[in-house]
């Protein structure tokens, strides 16, 4: 890349600017702020095999030892006992939380019909128990109203869900400020977000109970570290969305080790195609995630693979 070439590579916040300042032409959301997330995070990568640390500790250091995990899972409408059963299988292995969300196709995604989703969700509740943390993401499959939405939260509060995410579109804050000020289950959102500019709405008005930002998309770690220090000024709890690839979830992992207002970690488990990254991970405790040192970005990302 021509606007780097040249540069001391360690000289990660100069040059986040720069590129920043140079993607004016392309806009400050979407596929220019993609590119800049993925050389941040690969320059956080150089520093922490140049300095031969973790990179949690060129954030600043640890702040805990090990943080909780949970499975996101798709919901099978169509049969929503085998969408239980399948939750129930990382409940076997130790995890304590478990997200649904959007489900196969358009034509058969959650939010689309009240009493089904109702239904779906009381199955899930009695395979998983009661002691089970259970998280609900309509997605970006359906798009509901600020009515709509406040009535299938006051709908499904009996099922004790521990947060219903993004059910509103991305950008209707004042619909989310207004719902999470209402809703007696938490909100959560942000995974769409760029940026602590496009952040700073959703913290200072208190838009979501929980904050999801985004290290591949929202501007790497650089910027995401920002954004969760200013949540932590607003008490916002943060959790990172890392439903991708295993890089991802590596350089989420480094930032809530630094974190004091992280309670989970977005994390599939095996079984997916980003499998071949995760080797690292695939025999850890599935209840918490231990030994950020062993775990850190630059002993998991092979850029020669």
């Amino acid at each position: 890349m021509p606007l780097l070439k040249g540069e001391d590579p360690l000289d990660i916040h100069r040059l986040w600017y720069k590129l920043y300042r140079y993607s004016e032409w392309y806009g400050r959301r979407g596929l220019a702020i993609y590119v800049l997330s993925a050389i941040d995070t690969v320059l956080w990568d150089l520093a922490g095999k140049y300095f031969h640390v973790p990179v949690y500790k060129l954030l600043g250091g640890k702040f805990r030892d090990k943080i909780r995990v949970y499975a996101s899972l798709i919901f099978d409408m169509d049969d929503p006992e085998s969408s239980g059963k399948e939750g129930k299988k990382y409940v076997d292995q130790g995890y304590t939380a478990v997200k649904y969300g959007w489900g196969w196709t358009r034509e058969k995604a959650f939010g689309l019909n009240a009493e089904k989703d109702e239904e779906v969700v009381r199955v899930i509740r009695e395979i998983l128990g009661p002691k089970i943390d259970l998280m609900i993401d309509v997605g970006r499959m359906v798009n509901w109203s600020l009515p709509y939405a406040a009535k299938m939260a006051e709908r499904l509060k009996k099922y004790d869900i521990y947060w219903l995410e993004e059910p509103l579109p991305q950008d209707a804050i004042d619909s989310y400020v207004e719902l999470t000020r209402e809703a007696d289950v938490w909100i959560a959102a942000g995974e769409g977000e760029y940026t602590r500019w496009g952040f700073k709405d959703w913290i200072t008005r208190h838009a979501v109970d929980v904050l999801q930002p985004d290290v591949s998309k929202a501007g790497g770690l650089s910027e995401v570290k920002k954004i969760t220090e200013l949540a932590d000024m607003w008490n916002m709890t943060v959790v990172p969305h890392g439903f991708s690839t295993a890089i991802n979830v590596a350089a989420n992992l480094q930032l809530v080790a630094t974190m004091p207002n992280a309670s989970l970690l977005d994390f599939r488990g095996a079984g997916w195609p980003q499998d071949r990254f995760f080797e690292p991970f695939q025999n850890l405790d599935w209840l918490y995630f231990y030994n950020f040192h062993q775990m850190c970005l630059n002993n998991l990302v092979d850029l020669h693979s």
